[in-house]
């Protein structure tokens, strides 16, 4: 079941319009990972999504052309749940998620 099926019954003051997500907060994700990382070389925008929309930006090739970096922007926009297991969770509630890829990885983008 989709995210957006399970929220289907939220109010509609609680389901975020895709065209006000929190542009300050991705901004500011945005330029900390290039600050790591380097400038942003593709995104694809997710259009779709009116409860979470997650863009995933693609990162240039580390500085000895190992491997590619993809990070999440808009993920922090929301909190997840976290299991009470984990230490201090309200700690983990926004987050952004980082992947490195083989640089050798087929990529289409």
């Amino acid at each position: 079941m989709s995210i957006e099926d399970q929220l289907s019954g939220e109010p509609e003051d609680r389901m975020p319009d895709p065209e006000s997500r929190d542009r300050i907060l991705i901004e500011t994700v945005t330029r900390h990972f290039e600050q790591i990382f380097g400038p942003v070389e593709g995104v694809i925008e997710d259009t779709t999504s009116r409860v979470a929309p997650i863009d995933i930006l693609r990162m240039p090739l580390d500085s000895e052309g190992l491997f590619r970096t993809y990070v999440t922007t808009g993920m922090a926009c929301r909190p997840m749940n976290v299991p009470s297991e984990v230490p201090e969770p309200e700690g983990y509630r926004y987050a952004e998620l980082v992947l490195h890829v083989p640089a050798q990885w087929p990529v289409d983008w």
